[in-house]
């Protein structure tokens, strides 16, 4: 991944210096709508900090119904 390639690290405040970073992508589920990721320092295992997205499936799903909905009241409406 580029970002990772070229911003590597991170601060982490409990080690005090910047250091290597983990990127840990969770998939959205059965218990969670959204997708989500950890930056993780590599040396203590401390989250620095947690990202949250909606699945690509979840927009497609909502694109594809608001689209349906402004087809229906583009024809409605004459």
């Amino acid at each position: 991944m580029d970002t990772l390639e070229r911003f590597p690290r991170v601060w982490c405040d409990t080690c005090r210096k910047i250091q290597r970073m983990i990127f840990d992508v969770m998939k959205a589920n059965g218990k969670n709508d959204d997708d989500s990721a950890d930056v993780i320092c590599a040396e203590c295992r401390s989250v620095i900090a947690t990202l949250h997205a909606p699945s690509a499936k979840r927009v497609a799903r909502m694109s594809a119904s608001n689209s349906s909905i402004a087809i229906f009241n583009t024809f409605s409406a004459r």
